[in-house]
């Protein structure tokens, strides 16, 4: 289990630093026991610990401490309308009760099951358009994260690692801040809203070597930088969506002695492949070999190159929590729907094409709006771009872009269509263009949907 490896790490160097935080520095043996205090603090009753806090470092408290006593920690994201959180808090109220009678309760498994696919710790989807879902993880999940991102990133004992996301996002929490503690790293946390030029100042000053995080936070990265290189920077790893090319590019100047990283994955499954920029494939669209560990199929689509990408994953999640106590969210045989365009080459590297719902029919015929946001991404002046697609009773759907002008740049959304018209079809230009100061988020700093 994790708690074990961490305790591994307690053992081998309690008083290295775990975690630099507001101004704290906490060692790995004060990390346990403000951990173990918070433990016998937690009052009885539910086995799962509904966790709803901003501070990060309070977070981590929390989720060691609740796997000390045995329960499995709930965390429902701080930064959800009120009505999200209601919601969702109703739904463990009702899974509580629907375990006790006769559903699956918390933690419980049939004889024949392992102890590692247990229920481990229960995040939240980002919920882009809809209510969130309750995703359960095993405790294999975790375990096996953590093994997994230390063999990929190879890096020594002395790295110290940087996460400026939500906590309660997988890649913050177990593929960043859960694996970085297992390797016993030194891990650097940031509220999400904390200043640009004091997270900027810090990574200098500290010589943060790496920063794995969401997509969300690079784009807060460049839209700050000075554009003075950070030497001290080792790797990059980006995930949860695409960044545009330029972005990319970017990112490797600013980071000239290391390598910045592209992955795949999602917080049903975790991490699937990964590719360096390096690569040239990765601006083709490649994400990267699959682990090992993954099956994959993909899944054909008619009158599509590509289709939609199922996996089947000891590290798969055991399923969206249910108010009646079950899971769901496998198929029959076990492979989980990404909703995610895939197509393979021949020598098995996985390149992504979008969202199934990011497919829409225009006047009868299909069109890809991130294939759209890709040329729109590429017309001269323009630093970021995104399409949408929204219902319209006329045509199917109605295409709408938002456009970010790099700096010094007057982009006239009537130029941007006439220049698009060298690569795309008159039913795939958007419709309306706006030119914007920064592309529209959700509440968890990820794209709001292309697909309405």
């Amino acid at each position: 289990m994790w708690i074990d490896l961490f305790r591994a790490q307690v053992d081998a160097h309690p008083e290295k630093i775990a975690i630099v935080a507001e101004g704290q520095k906490v060692t790995y043996a004060e990390l346990l026991r403000r951990a173990e205090a918070r433990s016998q603090q937690a009052s009885a009753g539910s086995l799962r610990h509904i966790i709803v806090l901003e501070e990060p470092l309070a977070v981590l408290e929390e989720v060691i401490g609740a796997w000390l006593r045995q329960r499995v920690p709930t965390l429902l994201h701080h930064g959800f309308p009120a009505a999200k959180l209601t919601y969702l808090q109703q739904v463990l109220r009702d899974a509580e009760r629907g375990g006790r009678n006769g559903g699956r309760g918390p933690g419980e498994m049939d004889s024949a099951e392992r102890p590692e696919r247990r229920e481990g710790l229960i995040l939240t989807t980002s919920a882009t358009t809809s209510m969130p879902k309750l995703v359960v993880l095993p405790h294999e999940n975790i375990q096996m994260t953590a093994a997994v991102m230390g063999r990929h990133f190879a890096l020594p004992g002395d790295t110290q690692g940087l996460i400026a996301a939500p906590i309660a996002l997988f890649n913050a929490m177990v593929g960043g801040s859960l694996a970085s503690l297992a390797q016993g790293w030194t891990l650097h946390l940031f509220r999400p809203n904390t200043p640009a030029s004091v997270v900027l100042s810090h990574i200098r000053s500290h010589g943060v070597t790496l920063i794995n995080t969401v997509t969300a936070f690079f784009r807060f990265f460049l839209r700050y930088w000075s554009g003075t290189p950070f030497p001290a920077l080792r790797m990059l790893s980006a995930g949860g969506e695409a960044l545009a090319w330029r972005e990319i590019e970017r990112l490797q100047a600013a980071c000239p002695n290391g390598d910045v990283q592209i992955n795949y994955g999602a917080t049903e499954i975790g991490r699937v492949s990964n590719i360096s920029t390096r690569d040239p494939r990765a601006r083709e669209g490649a994400v990267g070999m699959p682990l090992a560990h993954h099956e994959l199929h993909i899944e054909p689509i008619e009158g599509l190159p590509y289709g939609e990408l199922l996996v089947r994953s000891p590290t798969a999640f055991l399923g969206y929590l249910q108010p009646d106590g079950s899971y769901s969210g496998l198929t029959e045989d076990g492979f989980f729907r990404t909703r995610d365009l895939f197509s393979i080459d021949a020598q098995g590297c996985l390149y992504f094409h979008g969202r199934v719902d990011g497919v829409v029919k225009v006047l009868g015929r299909m069109v890809n709006v991130r294939e759209v946001s890709r040329v729109l991404g590429r017309l001269p002046g323009v630093a970021d771009a995104a399409c949408r697609a929204v219902p319209d009773a006329l045509t199917g759907h109605a295409l709408t872009a938002q456009v970010v002008a790099e700096n010094g740049v007057q982009l006239d959304p009537r130029e941007l269509r006439r220049a698009c018209a060298a690569e795309l079809e008159r039913h795939e230009i958007p419709g309306d263009i706006s030119v914007v100061d920064r592309i529209s988020e959700t509440e968890l700093g990820k794209r709001a949907n292309i697909a309405q």
